[in-house]
Formats: structure tokens, sequence, C-alpha cells
């Protein structure tokens, strides 16, 4: 498994669950809505303080999340 990020850190704090487990989540290893979320959150403020030259910053840091969020699974 790769090296967890700081985003996995700081959301698994926020949420008080394993680093490893968000990291799991948002690859679509795991299910979890609140991870989902809190992974949206950050993206999306991510985004905002340092725009991208691709269509978002989920797509580059965790590229199943939309697919997770459409309900299809595994990537």
């Amino acid at each position: 498994m790769p090296e967890v990020s700081d985003i996995e850190h700081r959301i698994a704090k926020r949420l008080r669950v394993d680093p490893s487990y968000v990291f799991r989540v948002g690859y679509g290893e795991r299910n979890s809505e609140k991870v989902v979320q809190a992974l949206e959150i950050e993206m999306k403020r991510l985004d905002r303080l340092k725009p991208q030259k691709n269509s978002s910053g989920s797509d580059l840091v965790f590229p199943c999340l939309e697919q997770i969020r459409a309900g299809s699974g595994l990537c």
C-alpha cells in the first residue's frame, strides 16, 4: 500500500479513524459515506487554495472517488 498522505491524516484525525482506512475508502477498497464526504470537502478546499489545470483535485489524488460516489464500487 502506498504511503498515506497528509490529506488522509487530516481527515482521519477529524473523523477519529485510522489514516489507512481513509486511504482505503478513497481508493474504493472500503465503504464509508462519512469518509467520502470528508474527502470531497477536502478536495474542494484544496481546489480553492490552489487551482489545478486538471478538472479537479479529487481526480488526481483519488481517481476512484467519483466512481465510489456513483455507487459503482471498486475501480
